[in-house]
Protein backbone atom coordinates (compact mmCIF):
# COMPACT_ATOMS: atom_id res chain seq x y z
CA UNK A 1 0.00 0.00 0.00
CA UNK A 2 2.98 2.23 1.30
CA UNK A 3 4.50 1.86 -2.30
CA UNK A 4 1.24 2.47 -4.37
CA UNK A 5 1.26 5.44 -2.50
CA UNK A 6 4.68 6.86 -3.37
CA UNK A 7 3.72 6.40 -6.85
CA UNK A 8 0.83 7.85 -6.81
CA UNK A 9 2.39 10.69 -4.86
CA UNK A 10 5.53 11.11 -7.23
CA UNK A 11 2.61 11.43 -10.40
CA UNK A 12 0.63 13.70 -8.61
CA UNK A 13 4.08 16.06 -7.57
CA UNK A 14 5.02 16.00 -11.63
CA UNK A 15 2.12 18.21 -12.14
CA UNK A 16 2.98 20.49 -9.64
CA UNK A 17 5.01 23.65 -11.66
CA UNK A 18 7.25 25.20 -8.57
CA UNK A 19 9.94 26.96 -9.22
CA UNK A 20 13.13 26.59 -7.08
CA UNK A 21 14.54 29.76 -5.39
CA UNK A 22 17.10 30.38 -2.91
CA UNK A 23 18.07 32.47 -0.59
CA UNK A 24 16.74 35.42 1.09
CA UNK A 25 13.28 33.49 2.07
CA UNK A 26 13.25 31.52 -1.33
CA UNK A 27 14.56 28.66 -2.56
CA UNK A 28 17.57 27.28 -5.03
CA UNK A 29 21.06 26.23 -3.97
CA UNK A 30 23.11 24.25 -6.76
CA UNK A 31 21.95 21.39 -8.25
CA UNK A 32 23.42 18.06 -8.14
CA UNK A 33 25.29 18.91 -4.94
CA UNK A 34 25.82 16.03 -3.11
CA UNK A 35 26.72 15.51 0.33
CA UNK A 36 28.92 12.06 0.20
CA UNK A 37 28.93 9.28 3.12
CA UNK A 38 31.82 10.22 5.14
CA UNK A 39 31.02 13.72 5.26
CA UNK A 40 29.09 15.80 7.91
CA UNK A 41 25.96 13.72 6.64
CA UNK A 42 27.28 10.36 7.90
CA UNK A 43 27.67 12.42 11.66
CA UNK A 44 24.83 14.84 12.11
CA UNK A 45 21.78 13.13 11.03
CA UNK A 46 21.77 14.75 7.49
CA UNK A 47 20.53 12.73 4.73
CA UNK A 48 19.80 13.59 0.69
CA UNK A 49 15.76 12.81 -0.38
CA UNK A 50 15.56 8.95 -1.21
CA UNK A 51 18.35 8.08 1.22
CA UNK A 52 17.85 5.81 4.49
CA UNK A 53 18.09 7.60 8.02
CA UNK A 54 20.07 6.80 10.15
CA UNK A 55 19.54 5.86 13.97
CA UNK A 56 20.39 8.32 16.50
CA UNK A 57 22.07 7.18 19.74
CA UNK A 58 20.48 8.99 22.67
CA UNK A 59 17.88 10.75 20.71
CA UNK A 60 16.56 12.72 22.88
CA UNK A 61 12.77 13.79 23.54
CA UNK A 62 12.00 15.71 20.29
CA UNK A 63 12.27 14.22 16.89
CA UNK A 64 12.63 16.71 14.30
CA UNK A 65 13.53 16.85 10.30
CA UNK A 66 14.40 19.88 8.08
CA UNK A 67 13.51 19.35 4.09
CA UNK A 68 15.80 22.06 2.47
CA UNK A 69 13.99 22.40 -1.18
CA UNK A 70 17.09 22.72 -2.57
CA UNK A 71 21.03 22.05 -1.40
CA UNK A 72 23.44 23.04 1.05
CA UNK A 73 26.62 24.87 -0.04
CA UNK A 74 24.75 28.58 -0.43
CA UNK A 75 27.05 29.79 2.30
CA UNK A 76 23.53 31.81 2.89
CA UNK A 77 20.11 30.30 3.19
CA UNK A 78 19.75 26.92 3.46
CA UNK A 79 23.15 26.67 5.06
CA UNK A 80 21.69 29.16 8.10
CA UNK A 81 19.18 27.21 8.36
CA UNK A 82 21.23 23.57 8.52
CA UNK A 83 22.80 25.58 11.43
CA UNK A 84 19.45 26.34 13.39
CA UNK A 85 19.42 22.54 13.09
CA UNK A 86 22.62 22.61 14.52
CA UNK A 87 21.66 24.76 17.46
CA UNK A 88 18.76 22.78 18.17
CA UNK A 89 20.73 19.52 18.40
CA UNK A 90 22.89 21.12 20.54
CA UNK A 91 21.22 22.87 23.26
CA UNK A 92 17.83 21.04 22.98
CA UNK A 93 19.16 17.41 23.04
CA UNK A 94 16.13 16.75 19.96
CA UNK A 95 17.67 14.11 17.29
CA UNK A 96 17.53 15.97 13.81
CA UNK A 97 18.06 14.87 10.55
CA UNK A 98 18.67 17.80 7.58
CA UNK A 99 17.54 16.32 4.26
CA UNK A 100 18.80 18.17 0.96
CA UNK A 101 15.38 17.53 -1.25
CA UNK A 102 17.37 19.07 -4.16
CA UNK A 103 15.49 20.66 -6.88
CA UNK A 104 13.46 17.99 -8.69
CA UNK A 105 10.05 18.61 -7.50
CA UNK A 106 9.07 15.99 -8.45
CA UNK A 107 10.65 14.36 -5.84
CA UNK A 108 9.24 16.28 -2.60
CA UNK A 109 5.74 14.81 -1.95
CA UNK A 110 7.15 11.70 -1.50
CA UNK A 111 10.24 12.54 0.40
CA UNK A 112 7.64 14.59 2.66
CA UNK A 113 5.46 11.25 3.36
CA UNK A 114 8.14 9.29 3.97
CA UNK A 115 9.30 11.56 7.09
CA UNK A 116 5.56 12.01 7.96
CA UNK A 117 5.55 8.65 8.43
CA UNK A 118 8.56 7.84 10.64
CA UNK A 119 7.28 9.23 13.71
CA UNK A 120 8.70 13.17 13.79
CA UNK A 121 7.33 15.48 16.10
CA UNK A 122 8.39 18.35 13.97
CA UNK A 123 9.09 18.51 9.97
CA UNK A 124 10.57 22.02 8.87
CA UNK A 125 11.12 23.52 5.83
CA UNK A 126 12.23 27.09 4.76
CA UNK A 127 11.05 29.09 1.64
CA UNK A 128 8.07 29.21 -0.50
CA UNK A 129 9.56 26.83 -3.29
CA UNK A 130 8.17 23.46 -1.59
CA UNK A 131 4.57 25.19 -0.18
CA UNK A 132 2.60 23.81 -2.65
CA UNK A 133 3.84 20.03 -1.79
CA UNK A 134 3.47 21.15 2.15
CA UNK A 135 -0.07 22.48 1.69
CA UNK A 136 -1.10 19.11 0.09
CA UNK A 137 0.69 16.68 2.67
CA UNK A 138 -0.06 18.46 5.66
CA UNK A 139 -3.70 18.12 4.45
CA UNK A 140 -3.04 14.19 4.08
CA UNK A 141 -1.65 14.31 7.39
CA UNK A 142 -3.70 16.74 9.76
CA UNK A 143 -1.85 14.96 13.06
CA UNK A 144 1.57 15.66 11.74
CA UNK A 145 2.93 19.35 12.46
CA UNK A 146 5.04 21.29 10.23
CA UNK A 147 6.83 25.01 10.10
CA UNK A 148 7.87 26.39 7.48
CA UNK A 149 10.81 28.65 8.89
CA UNK A 150 10.56 31.49 6.05
CA UNK A 151 7.55 31.69 3.90
CA UNK A 152 5.86 34.57 1.95
CA UNK A 153 2.74 31.88 1.07
CA UNK A 154 -0.75 31.76 3.11
CA UNK A 155 -3.53 29.43 3.18
CA UNK A 156 -2.11 26.61 5.23
CA UNK A 157 -3.74 23.97 7.43
CA UNK A 158 -4.32 24.20 11.08
CA UNK A 159 -1.37 22.12 11.81
CA UNK A 160 0.93 24.17 10.00
CA UNK A 161 2.78 27.19 11.29
CA UNK A 162 4.43 29.73 8.83
CA UNK A 163 6.89 32.24 9.71
CA UNK A 164 7.48 35.63 7.61
CA UNK A 165 10.32 37.56 8.34
CA UNK A 166 10.42 40.87 7.72
CA UNK A 167 13.45 41.03 4.95
CA UNK A 168 12.10 44.62 3.90
CA UNK A 169 13.67 46.01 7.54
CA UNK A 170 16.86 44.41 7.43
CA UNK A 171 17.48 45.61 3.91
CA UNK A 172 16.42 49.09 4.90
CA UNK A 173 19.61 48.68 7.35
CA UNK A 174 21.70 47.36 4.28
CA UNK A 175 20.50 50.53 2.56
CA UNK A 176 21.25 52.84 5.13
CA UNK A 177 25.29 51.30 5.16
CA UNK A 178 25.24 51.22 1.67
CA UNK A 179 24.13 55.06 1.33
CA UNK A 180 26.70 55.94 3.94
CA UNK A 181 29.70 54.50 2.20
CA UNK A 182 28.90 54.93 -1.04
CA UNK A 183 28.57 59.33 0.38
CA UNK A 184 31.70 58.78 1.93
CA UNK A 185 33.17 57.62 -1.60
CA UNK A 186 31.82 60.53 -3.54
CA UNK A 187 28.83 58.59 -4.99
CA UNK A 188 24.88 59.02 -4.73
CA UNK A 189 24.83 55.55 -6.64
CA UNK A 190 24.61 52.01 -4.62
CA UNK A 191 23.80 48.74 -6.53
CA UNK A 192 21.71 46.07 -5.98
CA UNK A 193 21.53 42.28 -7.82
CA UNK A 194 18.86 39.85 -7.15
CA UNK A 195 18.43 36.41 -8.08
CA UNK A 196 15.34 36.76 -10.35
CA UNK A 197 12.53 39.86 -10.57
CA UNK A 198 9.62 38.29 -8.56
CA UNK A 199 7.92 39.50 -5.19
CA UNK A 200 9.98 37.90 -2.76
CA UNK A 201 13.24 39.43 -3.79
CA UNK A 202 12.01 42.61 -4.65
CA UNK A 203 11.17 42.97 -1.13
CA UNK A 204 14.43 43.04 -0.33
CA UNK A 205 15.09 45.66 -2.92
CA UNK A 206 12.05 47.70 -1.65
CA UNK A 207 13.49 48.34 1.45
CA UNK A 208 16.93 48.69 0.66
CA UNK A 209 15.21 52.20 -1.31
CA UNK A 210 14.04 52.69 1.77
CA UNK A 211 16.27 52.79 4.27
CA UNK A 212 19.15 54.18 1.87
CA UNK A 213 17.19 57.24 1.32
CA UNK A 214 16.25 57.52 4.66
CA UNK A 215 20.06 58.60 5.54
CA UNK A 216 20.26 60.34 1.69
CA UNK A 217 17.94 61.42 0.14
CA UNK A 218 19.47 61.69 -2.83
CA UNK A 219 20.59 58.49 -3.97
CA UNK A 220 20.00 56.35 -6.43
CA UNK A 221 19.88 52.49 -7.08
CA UNK A 222 20.68 50.29 -9.71
CA UNK A 223 18.95 47.06 -9.85
CA UNK A 224 19.81 43.88 -11.85
CA UNK A 225 18.52 40.26 -12.04
CA UNK A 226 20.67 37.19 -12.21
CA UNK A 227 17.50 35.02 -13.53
CA UNK A 228 18.26 32.14 -11.02
CA UNK A 229 19.59 31.67 -8.30
CA UNK A 230 22.46 29.54 -8.46
CA UNK A 231 24.21 31.37 -11.74
CA UNK A 232 27.23 33.14 -9.99
CA UNK A 233 28.91 33.86 -13.26
CA UNK A 234 26.14 35.56 -14.78
CA UNK A 235 26.41 37.43 -10.98
CA UNK A 236 29.86 38.08 -11.18
CA UNK A 237 29.62 39.63 -14.27
CA UNK A 238 26.21 41.72 -13.51
CA UNK A 239 28.54 42.77 -10.76
CA UNK A 240 31.81 43.81 -12.43
CA UNK A 241 29.47 45.90 -14.79
CA UNK A 242 27.74 47.63 -12.22
CA UNK A 243 30.90 48.52 -9.89
CA UNK A 244 33.13 49.54 -13.44
CA UNK A 245 29.77 52.05 -13.75
CA UNK A 246 30.96 53.97 -10.79
CA UNK A 247 28.79 52.02 -8.01
CA UNK A 248 31.41 51.62 -4.87
CA UNK A 249 28.50 49.06 -3.27
CA UNK A 250 26.63 46.58 -3.87
CA UNK A 251 23.82 44.22 -2.09
CA UNK A 252 22.96 40.57 -2.98
CA UNK A 253 19.78 39.19 -2.87
CA UNK A 254 20.81 36.47 -5.37
CA UNK A 255 21.07 33.06 -3.11
CA UNK A 256 24.10 31.15 -4.55
CA UNK A 257 24.35 32.66 -7.15
CA UNK A 258 25.40 35.96 -5.15
CA UNK A 259 28.97 34.47 -4.47
CA UNK A 260 29.54 35.58 -8.14
CA UNK A 261 29.07 39.68 -6.21
CA UNK A 262 31.81 38.73 -4.00
CA UNK A 263 34.54 37.19 -6.46
CA UNK A 264 33.37 41.29 -8.18
CA UNK A 265 33.84 43.17 -5.30
CA UNK A 266 37.13 41.17 -4.61
CA UNK A 267 38.84 41.72 -7.75
CA UNK A 268 38.22 45.40 -8.25
CA UNK A 269 38.34 46.24 -4.25
CA UNK A 270 34.93 47.15 -4.01
CA UNK A 271 32.60 46.60 -1.19
CA UNK A 272 29.50 44.34 -1.06
CA UNK A 273 26.70 43.31 1.55
CA UNK A 274 25.72 39.73 1.96
CA UNK A 275 22.00 38.43 2.83
CA UNK A 276 20.79 35.86 4.97
CA UNK A 277 23.11 34.96 7.21
CA UNK A 278 26.19 36.19 8.17
CA UNK A 279 28.14 35.91 4.72
CA UNK A 280 31.53 36.98 6.04
CA UNK A 281 31.61 34.65 9.08
CA UNK A 282 30.82 32.14 6.30
CA UNK A 283 33.78 32.73 4.05
CA UNK A 284 36.47 34.06 6.07
CA UNK A 285 38.05 30.29 7.05
CA UNK A 286 37.67 28.95 3.33
CA UNK A 287 38.25 32.66 1.42
CA UNK A 288 39.32 35.50 3.51
CA UNK A 289 39.92 37.93 1.13
CA UNK A 290 36.29 37.75 -0.10
CA UNK A 291 35.44 37.83 3.92
CA UNK A 292 37.59 41.14 3.83
CA UNK A 293 35.08 42.79 1.36
CA UNK A 294 31.87 41.97 2.84
CA UNK A 295 31.11 44.93 4.73
CA UNK A 296 28.03 43.62 6.83
CA UNK A 297 24.81 41.06 6.22
CA UNK A 298 20.99 41.50 5.94
CA UNK A 299 20.44 38.21 8.02
CA UNK A 300 17.32 36.48 9.00
CA UNK A 301 17.83 35.12 12.44
CA UNK A 302 16.75 31.77 11.96
CA UNK A 303 19.12 30.13 14.27
CA UNK A 304 17.46 32.45 16.91
CA UNK A 305 14.02 32.11 16.41
CA UNK A 306 13.96 28.42 15.61
CA UNK A 307 15.19 27.64 18.34
CA UNK A 308 12.74 29.68 20.58
CA UNK A 309 9.92 28.19 18.21
CA UNK A 310 11.43 24.36 19.26
CA UNK A 311 11.32 25.03 22.88
CA UNK A 312 7.75 26.64 22.80
CA UNK A 313 6.90 23.53 20.45
CA UNK A 314 8.39 21.34 23.65
CA UNK A 315 6.39 23.17 26.41
CA UNK A 316 2.92 23.33 24.23
CA UNK A 317 2.72 27.04 23.99
CA UNK A 318 3.48 26.85 20.42
CA UNK A 319 0.44 28.14 18.09
CA UNK A 320 -0.17 26.48 14.70
CA UNK A 321 -2.35 27.77 11.84
CA UNK A 322 -4.22 30.93 11.68
CA UNK A 323 -1.97 33.90 10.72
CA UNK A 324 1.51 33.63 9.48
CA UNK A 325 4.30 34.52 12.37
CA UNK A 326 5.69 37.85 10.84
CA UNK A 327 9.26 38.48 12.99
CA UNK A 328 11.15 41.48 12.39
CA UNK A 329 13.87 44.09 13.83
CA UNK A 330 11.41 44.61 17.08
CA UNK A 331 10.96 40.80 17.49
CA UNK A 332 14.95 39.70 16.91
CA UNK A 333 13.83 37.99 13.80
CA UNK A 334 16.16 40.11 11.23
CA UNK A 335 19.01 42.34 11.84
CA UNK A 336 22.58 43.20 10.56
CA UNK A 337 25.80 41.53 11.17
CA UNK A 338 28.03 43.73 13.50
CA UNK A 339 31.15 41.52 13.00
CA UNK A 340 34.78 43.03 12.92
CA UNK A 341 34.20 43.80 9.21
CA UNK A 342 31.32 46.23 9.77
CA UNK A 343 33.34 47.68 13.03
CA UNK A 344 36.64 48.03 11.10
CA UNK A 345 34.69 49.22 7.98
CA UNK A 346 31.89 51.86 9.55
CA UNK A 347 33.14 54.89 11.17
CA UNK A 348 30.98 55.47 14.86
CA UNK A 349 28.97 58.50 13.28
CA UNK A 350 27.89 55.88 10.43
CA UNK A 351 27.09 52.89 12.75
CA UNK A 352 24.97 55.30 14.68
CA UNK A 353 23.07 56.49 11.76
CA UNK A 354 22.25 53.12 11.49
CA UNK A 355 21.59 52.46 15.14
CA UNK A 356 19.34 55.37 14.94
CA UNK A 357 17.21 54.19 11.87
CA UNK A 358 16.98 50.45 13.27
CA UNK A 359 15.09 52.36 16.30
CA UNK A 360 13.03 54.69 14.35
CA UNK A 361 11.61 51.39 12.29
CA UNK A 362 11.49 49.74 15.93
CA UNK A 363 8.95 52.63 17.30
CA UNK A 364 7.27 53.18 14.08
CA UNK A 365 8.33 56.36 13.86
CA UNK A 366 9.84 55.62 10.52
CA UNK A 367 7.24 53.58 8.58
CA UNK A 368 8.70 51.34 5.38
CA UNK A 369 6.37 50.16 2.89
CA UNK A 370 4.06 47.51 3.85
CA UNK A 371 5.40 45.16 0.48
CA UNK A 372 3.77 42.32 0.96
CA UNK A 373 0.42 43.87 -0.02
CA UNK A 374 1.97 45.64 -3.09
CA UNK A 375 1.39 45.27 -6.36
CA UNK A 376 3.97 44.21 -9.25
CA UNK A 377 3.22 47.52 -10.51
CA UNK A 378 3.88 49.56 -7.33
CA UNK A 379 7.33 47.79 -6.86
CA UNK A 380 8.35 48.83 -10.18
CA UNK A 381 6.98 52.39 -10.07
CA UNK A 382 9.75 52.57 -6.99
CA UNK A 383 12.39 51.18 -8.57
CA UNK A 384 11.92 53.13 -11.78
CA UNK A 385 11.87 56.54 -9.45
CA UNK A 386 15.16 55.40 -7.22
CA UNK A 387 16.99 54.38 -10.72
CA UNK A 388 19.25 56.56 -11.66
CA UNK A 389 18.77 58.86 -14.82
Amino acid sequence: MKKFKRIASVLFASCLLAVSVAGCGKSGGNAGKETTAGSAAATTGETKAGETKGTKEGAKKLKIALLIPGNLGDKSFFDGSKAAMDTIKEKLGAQTDVVEMGTDTTKYLATYEDYCEDGYDLIMTVSTAGDDVLKQVSAQYPDQKFINLDTDSVGFGDNVLAVVTKSNEMSALAGAVAALKAKEAGSNTIGFIGGMDIPGINYFLVGYIEGAQSVNPDVKVKASYVGDFTDSATAKELALIMYNSGVPIIYQAAGGAGLGVFEAATSLDKLAIGVDSDQAASLEASNPDQAKHIITSAMKKVSVYAVDLVNKYADGTLTFGGKSLALGLKDGGVGLAENKYYDALMSDEQKNSVKELEQKIISGEVKLSDVQSMSTDDIAAIRSKAAPN
